[in-house]
């Protein structure tokens, strides 16, 4: 074998898994550094998979440590309030071309320092720009995005990214951080519940009291509705579900006669050389085929033709049989024979026949 040849596959071999090795001695590293700074900041071991590493509280709010394959982390910590539906702050520069690229819209709440900071994304616009507009909240969100330039806002969950090595001063900051725009995020927007309960009850305070003040005119008399003639609806009725069974003995019941007495035909005259121009084996095989496919008419009928057109309930299902005849035993085998004898539908009582 040529020797460079050998010595580049040698050196590929020893080359290609550095950087898999890399990424697995930093993630490594990182799990050790989370773990020895975990009592520090008095989070716990998680249970629930190999990246949720840390959990627990940060001055009362929800809060766990996502480590990522990289050596990298994510803390993310939960806002314990009704925020506006799909609430998404993300960096500017980042998320800019990707809503260009999607074609989604940047909501501008009027702030130019948080305009310029944050893509904003929500369902309610309104409810977005007033709440961003809270100036607690805005300073929250501009001091943590000043010091976590990755950071993000989404739904109930403020995120911040966290790089390598681990060290404690800055997850200190980024916890504080995000637990300054939790607080504030609970806070105004509880107020803002607050503030359209009362504004709902106040409405309607005064819309009953308009209703009470104002004398009530007798209401009109309803007029009287003409008769409704039900006999051409029943007669509908009937004709479309005969026509149905008509299809059902068709395409089920006939064919499965047919081709069993075919089968049978075929193995009674099996000495003779032919009848009707057919050998005894293609008369069989004909009936077979015709059984076959009536068996298969017959389930599609059961599913399908028998049901009444009124209600569109099944005839055929189980309790139908019960509800219309209720003194006689009814088994699987029975509950299609007795559904083509119902002069009634069992479950809107409408005439069949």
């Amino acid at each position: 074998m040529n020797p460079w040849f050998l010595g580049l596959l040698l050196v590929s071999m020893l080359v290609l898994p550095l950087p898999f090795a890399l990424r697995w001695w930093r993630r490594r590293q990182a799990r050790r550094a989370w773990l020895a700074l975990a009592p520090r900041l008095e989070l716990s071991l998680a249970a629930g998979g190999d990246q949720r590493l840390l959990s627990g509280r940060y001055q009362g709010h929800p809060v766990e440590v996502l480590l990522s394959s990289d050596g990298t982390a994510q803390m993310r910590m939960t806002v314990q309030a009704h925020l506006p539906p799909d609430l998404h702050l993300s960096r500017q520069e980042a998320g800019s071309r990707r809503l260009q690229l999607r074609g989604l819209r940047d909501i501008q709440v009027g702030d130019a320092a948080l305009d310029a900071a944050f893509v904003i994304q929500g369902s309610n616009p309104a409810a977005v720009i007033r709440l961003l507009r809270e100036p607690g909240v805005r300073d929250a969100l501009l001091a943590l995005v000043a010091g976590n330039p990755q950071a993000v806002l989404t739904r109930n969950e403020v995120v911040a990214p966290s790089g390598y090595p681990v060290q404690e001063e800055p997850c200190r900051r980024a916890l504080r951080a995000l637990a300054l725009v939790a607080s504030t995020l609970e806070r105004t927007a509880g107020q803002h519940a607050q503030l359209a309960a009362s504004a709902r009850e106040q409405a309607w305070s005064e819309r009953l009291a308009l209703a009470t003040a104002r004398p009530q005119a007798p209401l009109p008399p309803e007029p009287a509705l003409p008769p409704v003639d039900k006999a051409p609806m029943e007669r509908n009725v009937r004709s479309k579900y005969g026509r149905r069974k008509s299809l059902y003995f068709l395409f089920g019941q006939l064919p499965v006669a047919v081709g069993w007495w075919m089968w049978l035909l075929g193995g009674a005259f099996k000495h003779r050389h032919e009848l009707l121009g057919l050998a005894p084996t293609e008369w069989g095989a004909l009936g077979g085929v015709l059984f076959v496919l009536g068996i298969g008419g017959g389930l599609y009928g059961q599913l399908k033709l028998l049901r009444c057109p009124a209600c569109d309930e099944s005839l055929t299902q189980e309790g139908a049989a019960e509800a219309a005849l209720s003194s006689r035993r009814v088994t699987r085998r029975n509950r299609t024979s007795l559904a083509l004898k119902f002069s009634a539908c069992p479950f809107c009582k409408t005439r069949l026949r």
